[in-house]
């Protein structure tokens, strides 16, 4: 309940399922402990501390270590109830995790905070943290889609063929997927940087790995393409990811977007009409991009293309 009225609005960005799967613990009592120690999304969510007062759970605080760093750790789920906040039970809970990070041998601990939520972000400089990057979601027009839920095609991904091509973009091949690696490396933004390297693994698989990821979308309903726009030299100056969610599944849609630094500025209008000609093939739910500050370019082409700003989040950190 608390997790749901703080992060009420925030939770269609594709955090439904993991409160359902809260729900669900909540009712197996003990057996919840049995969950919890299998591959289950909300099992970091038990690694942290809650604030009790008159009989109820009132405040949160999670702490996980989700970029492999033994030593950074990561401060989420902040929330007090409405009733609650202004008494400091915020900034206790966040200076208690400070204090286990430190006695587990962190040596930074970071969060994201909305950059419109003023109270928050002035809680989080005064213990300490500082911006190092923000990071904005858009979302396609929920108009447009709308419009579009009788249409032909709707509720599946018409998958193009490897190699398939739009207007700059072209389905790329296996053995093309470690130079999108290497862009989405040297793409991110300062704060990803910091944060580390994408995972080499899910641009670089073996084919029986490819095998099993294809069988396992069946299941899932969820498939990931990647796609390329190549220079002459046969370099990548810009890639994409689509993570596409049939029918089947209650995820939204989710496209990550990396342009070439020496690109900027001159890539985005053709990759956002791109985007659009693959968004025309989705089922009809919400589409995702999560765009780094250094994406400026990016996020107003795809302004301009029926997408519109859910919210932005400032990446902070906290030396230890």
């Amino acid at each position: 309940d608390l997790i749901e009225q703080a992060f009420g609005p925030e939770l269609a960005l594709g955090g439904e399922q993991v409160l359902r799967e809260l729900r669900l613990l909540g009712r197996l009592g003990p057996l919840s402990l049995l969950l919890l120690a299998m591959s289950s999304p909300v099992g970091g969510l038990s690694n942290g501390f809650v604030w009790e007062q008159d009989g109820r759970v009132v405040g949160n605080v999670t702490l996980s270590r989700p970029t492999g760093h033994a030593h950074r750790w990561q401060v989420s789920n902040v929330a007090v109830l409405d009733g609650y906040r202004g008494r400091g039970i915020g900034r206790s809970l966040v200076e208690t995790a400070i204090d286990t990070i430190l006695q587990r041998g962190g040596h930074t601990a970071f969060l994201y905070v909305r950059e419109d939520n003023l109270p928050a972000v002035h809680l989080y400089e005064s213990i300490g943290f500082v911006g190092v990057d923000r990071l904005t979601d858009l979302v396609f027009g929920d108009q447009v889609r709308a419009d579009r839920a009788s249409g032909p095609g709707v509720g599946r991904f018409v998958e193009p063929g490897v190699g398939a091509e739009l207007g700059l973009l072209r389905r790329l091949r296996p053995a093309e997927r470690l130079a999108l690696y290497e862009l989405a490396a040297q793409a991110r933004g300062a704060g990803q940087k910091w944060l580390g390297l994408p995972r080499r693994r899910r641009f670089v698989r073996t084919a029986d790995e490819r095998l099993f990821q294809r069988l396992s979308g069946l299941w899932t309903g969820q498939r990931e393409t990647f796609w390329g726009v190549h220079a002459t030299n046969r370099r990548l100056r810009a890639g994409l990811s689509l993570r596409a969610s049939s029918g089947k599944s209650h995820k939204p849609h989710r496209i990550e977007v990396w342009v070439h630094p020496s690109y900027r500025g001159r890539l985005e209008a053709g990759l956002a009409q791109d985007i659009g000609s693959l968004v025309a093939r989705l089922s009809a739910r919400r589409v995702f991009v999560s765009l780094p500050r250094c994406e400026q370019a990016m996020e107003d082409a795809l302004l301009e293309r029926s997408f519109s700003k859910v919210r932005t989040l400032i990446l902070m950190k906290l030396d230890l």
